[in-house]
């Protein structure tokens, strides 16, 4: 989470490891607390959707990651 900005800047974009997800914050308001609670939502359901590929024996035939930015 950026706090403060309005944008994610570019070097997020060009150093990204390990980050699943970023949000730039200008305010902390009820609108934006629940942008924040709906992507952290999607991650868990992401991490739980991993965990069972590894639980039964993986048995996938797709993979992919979609990329949203707004």
């Amino acid at each position: 989470m950026v706090g403060g900005g309005s944008i994610i800047h570019n070097r997020f974009f060009i150093h990204n490891v390990g980050f699943d997800f970023a949000i730039a914050l200008k305010e902390l308001d009820d609108e934006h607390v629940n942008e924040l609670v709906e992507i952290v939502e999607k991650q868990i359901n992401n991490a739980k959707r991993m965990l069972k590929v590894f639980r039964n024996k993986n048995k996938a035939k797709k993979y992919y990651v979609e990329i949203t930015i707004e």
